[in-house]
């Protein structure tokens, strides 16, 4: 209880205390015990009602943090949204996105990557709209190609739809790449299956997406030590949900095991991580 509520019950206790003195100089002890309880009566039900108030005005305060939080967050999926589509020009309208898919500011993330390093190869673990943003990106810029890796076929057939649709399967090559066992550090894992990735050298730009978390523990962890020979010599990697425990710790292994590595934390909806590799 705050210190004005204690003063107000303090103030209702001398009131009825007041109330009850004058009385009891009129009519003597016949009233006390009565007295007594009413006075006792109130005391509780003030604290009772200022109990209530306090909670009642804490929910609507904690409310109000929480509403301004999410449109404070709408606003800027919504900035970014229109950023994407003024800046891509695409021909049809784009799957939906946030929940499972990405966030309109990571995709905006990777607009900048992509404008900023003009990579020649990028590849990314998962498909989808981010598909289709870096394939646009590319096509801007004239040059690079993309390959993205799926591990459940439906997605990948339908991102391989959306790709048609858009016009960019010159420049995207949807995979659909089971998730198959392997061993780092004598520690079995799951990783897109390997033999889709021979063809691969020399990545520029490495986006991690997927696999899902519910695959297992520290789902994305495979990507850096598997894919690290293949990476360009300023290769540049950008994971997505890193605000989980999960992508946290990935971030963190990485770094000890890959000391080459640059990172900065950018604060999206989901969160976001970018490694530069020094040179």
């Amino acid at each position: 209880m705050k210190k004005i509520d204690s003063i107000f019950v303090l103030g209702v206790l001398i009131a009825a205390m007041l109330v009850v003195v004058v009385p009891k100089l009129i009519f003597g002890d016949r009233y006390s015990e009565i007295i007594g309880l009413v006075l006792y009566s109130l005391v509780i039900i003030s604290t009772i009602c200022i109990i209530v108030y306090r909670r009642l005005q804490n929910q609507i305060i904690n409310t109000n943090v929480l509403v301004q939080k999410r449109l404070s967050e709408d606003y800027k999926q919504i900035e970014s949204l229109f950023s994407i589509h003024s800046i891509l020009k695409t021909n049809s309208p784009l799957p939906p996105m946030r929940d499972w898919a990405i966030s309109p500011d990571f995709a905006s993330i990777l607009i900048s990557l992509i404008f900023d390093l003009k990579p020649r190869l990028i590849l990314e673990a998962s498909s989808g709209v981010s598909t289709l943003i870096s394939s646009y990106c590319i096509k801007k810029l004239g040059i690079g190609k993309l390959y993205s890796l799926d591990h459940d076929e439906f997605y990948a057939s339908k991102t391989k739809c959306d790709v048609a649709q858009h016009g960019l399967t010159d420049i995207a090559n949807v995979i659909h790449a089971p998730l198959k066992e392997v061993t780092i550090k004598e520690k079995r894992w799951l990783w897109y299956e390997n033999k889709v990735l021979k063809e691969i050298e020399n990545i520029d730009l490495l986006i991690i997406d997927g696999p899902p978390s519910t695959i297992q523990a520290m789902a994305r962890y495979p990507a850096l030590p598997l894919l690290y020979e293949k990476l360009s010599r300023k290769a540049t990697i950008v994971l997505d949900d890193t605000l989980r425990k999960d992508e946290k710790s990935i971030v963190e292994t990485w770094l000890k095991e890959y000391p080459d590595f640059e990172i900065k934390f950018v604060d999206t909806e989901k969160g976001a991580t970018i490694l530069r590799r020094m040179s």
